[in-house]
């Protein structure tokens, strides 16, 4: 079904939010597909319901009006809980990122967000205006969201929290650098969660896995796969960890990646309490970090968010095919916190830097800190 069918102004002109709200309401009730053609369309927040296909041809833009009163909070919320403030973090044992959003897909099965179109933030505009996330997937389960550009968030490009069988696929993701926290996708306390033939260009971490503890939710991470990406990033190509005041971690692949730039190229960090197992990089290509700021490849550490925090410890980290192109400047770390709270299991399998295989902790560049235990090189 046309979007077309419903009045839709492809001009760009008009705010269509309420006629388009009406068509994927009416479509995913008939389990169809609403479809949009070539032009510009112009609208607040959407709710995606379940059974739903949302299909973008190649020249069609949904972009986000710039008003952020189209985009209206949750109802209850209190955007002071919003800020950037690692005590208030603490002191709420949560991260709540922002209760307002372009695209929801919450308490939904079966919805699919496909085609060669564009869906555009206009993070530009609303970032200085309103916390608004982009793409936010919330207690569901079976979605997915392939081909299409995401262009310009506001906020984190996709949020997806306690929900499970995600996928994304082949899908483009363009951020302003000049915009902080434009995280690629981050997966949060979700099982299963797919990401594959992604490019990222991201101000933030490219992906980021987290267990943030939003709304309440106190779940583990677990089975999580991304593959044949490529990542480019303001900051880490990947940050498995930083916001984790929910459940555990498991199982988390990274294979065939192709980290091109950024500040540094893998980040796994607990700060509030957590526990995690069985993490693996494997076939990782890091060619450049940038020549300020951190400029080390690889980070595994366990440490407090503030004095006096509970941290807990990682186990079991493989790095496997690592191939660095260039020397870098400052070494990669391992650093635990305490004799409870460390680091175990740490493998570097077949580690290469500039060209060169290296077999041991002072010739890969890889600063063992303490409460570290069990790090190993193998060819």
């Amino acid at each position: 079904v046309s979007v077309r069918d419903y009045g839709l102004d492809p001009t760009g002109r008009t705010v269509d939010t309420a006629r388009l709200q009406h068509a994927i309401n009416q479509v995913a009730a008939a389990k169809g597909t609403l479809y949009f053609p070539p032009g510009i369309y112009l609208t607040g927040a959407l709710r995606l319901k379940s059974n739903l296909t949302l299909y973008l041809a190649r020249g069609a833009r949904l972009i986000a009006s710039g008003d952020p009163e189209d985009f209206p909070r949750d109802p209850g919320t209190d955007e002071s809980h919003t800020r950037y403030d690692n005590k208030l973090w603490v002191d709420t044992s949560r991260v709540e990122v922002a209760y307002r959003r372009v695209l929801l897909v919450d308490g939904a099965q079966h919805v699919r967000i496909a085609g060669r179109g564009t869906i555009d933030g206009q993070g530009g505009l609303l970032r200085s205006k309103r916390p608004i996330h982009f793409l936010f997937i919330r207690d569901s389960a079976d979605v997915v969201v392939e081909d299409v550009l995401l262009l310009d968030s506001p906020l984190y490009n996709v949020h997806v929290l306690n929900s499970d069988r995600v996928t994304f696929r082949n899908v483009k993701i363009v951020s302003d650098l000049k915009l902080a926290n434009t995280d690629g996708i981050d997966p949060d306390s979700s099982r299963d969660v797919l990401i594959e033939g992604c490019f990222f260009f991201t101000a933030d971490d490219s992906v980021s896995p987290k267990t943030t503890a939003y709304g309440g939710v106190m779940r583990d991470l677990e089975r999580l796969t991304v593959r044949d990406c490529v990542l480019i990033s303001g900051t880490s190509g990947t940050k498995v960890g930083n916001e984790t005041f929910g459940g555990a971690y498991r199982d988390i692949l990274f294979e065939d990646v192709d980290f091109l730039e950024g500040n540094r190229a893998i980040t796994v960090s607990t700060l509030d309490g957590n526990y995690y197992e069985n993490i693996r990089f494997i076939n990782i290509r890091i060619e450049t970090l940038f020549p300020h700021g951190r400029q080390y490849p690889i980070e595994v550490q366990v440490r407090p968010r503030l004095p006096g925090c509970v941290v807990a410890n990682i186990r079991n980290v493989l790095f496997k095919d690592v191939v660095i192109e260039q020397e870098h400047a400052k070494p990669s770390r391992l650093t635990g916190f305490s004799a409870e709270s460390g680091l175990s299991g740490i493998r570097f399998e077949n580690y290469v830097i500039a060209g060169r295989k290296r077999l041991n902790a002072e010739d890969a560049k890889v600063l063992i800190g303490p409460f570290v235990s069990d790090v190993t090189f193998a060819p």
